[in-house]
C-alpha cells in the first residue's frame, strides 16, 4: 500500500487515519492507524524504506492467523460445530502447562498498591482480608481500584473483548459454562492489545500472590504441623520452603455474553484422598471484575455464589445458608481457595472478569485442568 502521508484524528475511535496514495471505487481511501479502541493493538508501524524483516512479517501472519481462527470458532458454534470450533482456536495462545502448573515466584511482583489494598481494608468483623480468608476461606473488597483506575479497566476490558480476541472456552461437559476467554499478562495486555488498564489489573493480582505469601506459608507449615495431608506433600519448584505460593504467569479474561449464561457449581482444586494429593498447583481464586457501575443484580444476575466450608464436598451442598453471593461490579475484588465450590449464575447482560490463579505447586501432582 502507498500513503501520501496525509493523516486525520478520528475522536469518536480515538485514532488517526491514513489516506492510500490509490483511490478506491467509491473515492479516497483511508486505513486507521490502530486498533486500540478494539483491543486490537498496531495496525501501522513506520520501518523505514525497507521491507519489514522477517520477525514482523512472521508477528503479523501469528496474528492474523489467530484473528481468523477466534472469527472461526464464533461461526462454528453459531452453527451448532462446538468440536470444530476448539478445533479452530488451535491458533490462539494458550499458557505453556509447564508455566501453568508450576507457576512462577511472586517477589518479582510485589506491588505497594496491592500491599495497601490488603492493609487497608477489613473483612468482617473488623478482621484483616488475610485474617478473614483463613478463616471463612474468602474475602471480598468492593471499590478495590481507584475510580480512574476502575474505569479504565472496564473500558479496556471491553475494548479486549470487541476486538475478537476472546474465544469460546473449553467444556468437560456439554453445558458446562458459557463464557469465552483469552489469556493475558503484562506484555500482551499492552504490546499486543493495547489494553494498559488490564496490564495494571494483572499486576495488582499478582501483587496481592506476592503480599498473600507469607501468612500462607506460615498456614501451610502449620497445618503440616498438625498433619493435615492437603499440606504433606514438599513444594515443588519455584516454589520453596520460605514461600510456598507462585504466581500463574497469565490471567484469564472472561466474558458471559447474557442471555442466561454462566458457569454450574465447580471446583478449581480438589484433595484426592485415596492418592493423598490434590488435583492441581491451584490454591487461590483471585478475581476482578470489570462492569459498568449501573449493575443491578436483580435485572443483570451474573452473581458468583461460593458455598462456604464446602472445600471437602464430593458434590455441591445444598445449605444455602452456607453461600456468599458477590455481585459482579466494576473493580470487586474477590479471593477465595480454589477448593470451595462456586458458581458463575445465570448473567442477562454481557459479564465480564479477569481471573488470576495463585498457585502452591507439589511434588506430586500430576493432573492440569484442561482450559490452561
Amino acid at each position: 500500500l502507498a500513503f501520501t502521508g496525509e493523516k486525520c484524528w478520528d475522536e469518536q475511535q480515538s485514532c488517526h487515519w491514513w489516506r492510500l496514495r490509490d483511490e478506491g471505487a467509491f473515492g479516497e481511501q483511508w486505513l486507521r492507524e490502530d486498533g486500540f479502541s478494539l483491543g486490537l493493538g498496531v495496525f501501522i508501524e513506520p520501518l523505514g524504506s525497507d521491507p519489514p524483516p522477517g520477525a514482523v512479517r512472521e508477528a503479523h501472519d501469528r496474528a492474523l492467523r489467530e484473528v481468523r481462527g477466534v472469527r472461526e470458532a464464533f461461526d462454528q458454534l453459531r452453527e451448532g460445530k462446538s468440536k470444530e470450533a476448539h478445533t479452530s482456536i488451535g491458533a490462539v495462545p494458550s499458557l505453556p502447562r509447564s508455566a501453568a502448573l508450576a507457576g512462577c515466584p511472586t517477589e518479582p511482583h510485589a506491588s505497594e498498591v496491592a500491599a495497601s489494598l490488603l492493609q487497608d481494608h477489613r473483612g468482617s468483623g473488623g478482621a484483616s482480608l488475610v485474617e478473614q480468608l483463613l478463616q471463612d476461606g474468602y474475602f471480598v473488597v468492593e471499590n478495590a481500584l481507584q475510580p480512574q483506575l476502575r474505569a479504565a479497566f472496564v473500558e479496556d476490558m471491553t475494548k479486549l473483548d470487541n476486538g475478537w480476541n476472546l474465544h469460546p472456552a473449553p467444556q468437560a461437559t456439554p453445558g458446562q459454562r458459557g463464557d469465552r476467554l483469552v489469556w493475558v499478562d503484562e506484555e500482551l495486555a499492552a504490546g499486543r492489545y493495547g489494553v494498559p488498564a488490564v496490564r495494571e489489573a494483572v499486576g495488582i493480582l499478582k501483587g496481592i500472590a506476592h503480599a498473600l505469601n507469607p501468612a500462607l506459608t506460615r498456614f501451610h507449615h502449620e497445618r503440616r504441623d498438625a498433619g493435615d495431608p492437603v499440606h504433606m506433600l514438599e513444594p515443588k519448584a519455584p516454589a520453596t520452603e520460605e514461600a510456598v505460593l507462585t504466581v500463574s504467569p497469565r490471567a484469564q479474561a472472561a466474558c458471559y455474553p447474557g442471555a442466561g449464561a454462566g458457569y454450574i457449581a465447580h471446583q478449581d482444586n480438589k484433595f484426592r484422598p485415596a492418592s493423598a494429593d490434590r488435583l492441581n498447583s491451584r490454591e487461590l481464586t483471585a478475581i476482578l471484575y470489570a462492569n459498568p457501575s449501573d449493575w443491578d443484580v436483580d435485572r443483570d444476575g451474573g452473581c458468583l455464589r461460593l458455598h462456604l466450608q464446602s472445600e471437602d464436598c464430593e458434590e455441591v451442598p445444598a445449605d444455602d445458608d452456607l453461600t456468599r453471593i458477590v455481585p459482579p461490579l466494576g473493580g470487586t475484588l474477590v479471593v477465595f481457595f480454589s477448593r470451595l465450590w462456586h458458581e458463575v449464575m445465570p448473567a442477562h447482560r454481557v459479564r465480564r472478569a479477569l481471573t488470576l490463579w495463585i498457585l502452591r505447586p507439589e511434588e506430586e501432582e500430576s493432573w492440569i485442568p484442561s482450559v490452561f
